[in-house]
């Protein structure tokens, strides 16, 4: 029987629980929760950008019913240096709606 059975079929007992560790346990500890989050964290994925033509061409619409989104704010453009890019995620989510 380890220690959470014990705890969980006698509650009373954590009232007068008492937990000592060294530094060396507790560094040891930390650095296995560390590669556990990260092992557990996906890798992040990166976005890609398309054109406002890649974007009416994959929606089946015109660069002025674009734009119509675009003030809308069914689309939401990112501009970059002077050009407006769409975030492909966030093309693919308004696809799934409809």
């Amino acid at each position: 029987m380890n220690i959470t059975e014990i705890l969980r079929s006698n509650p009373e007992l954590a009232n007068s629980l008492t937990i000592s560790t060294n530094p060396a346990d507790l560094k040891e500890f930390a650095e296995y929760c560390y590669e556990i989050g990260k092992s557990e964290r996906p890798e992040p994925t990166p976005e890609t950008y398309l054109t406002p033509k890649q974007v009416a061409t994959k929606l089946h619409i015109s660069n002025v019913t674009l734009w119509h989104y675009d003030n809308k704010g069914i689309t939401s453009p990112v501009r970059i240096g002077g050009k407006r890019l769409y975030r492909n995620s966030d093309i693919e989510e308004i696809l799934q709606k409809r």
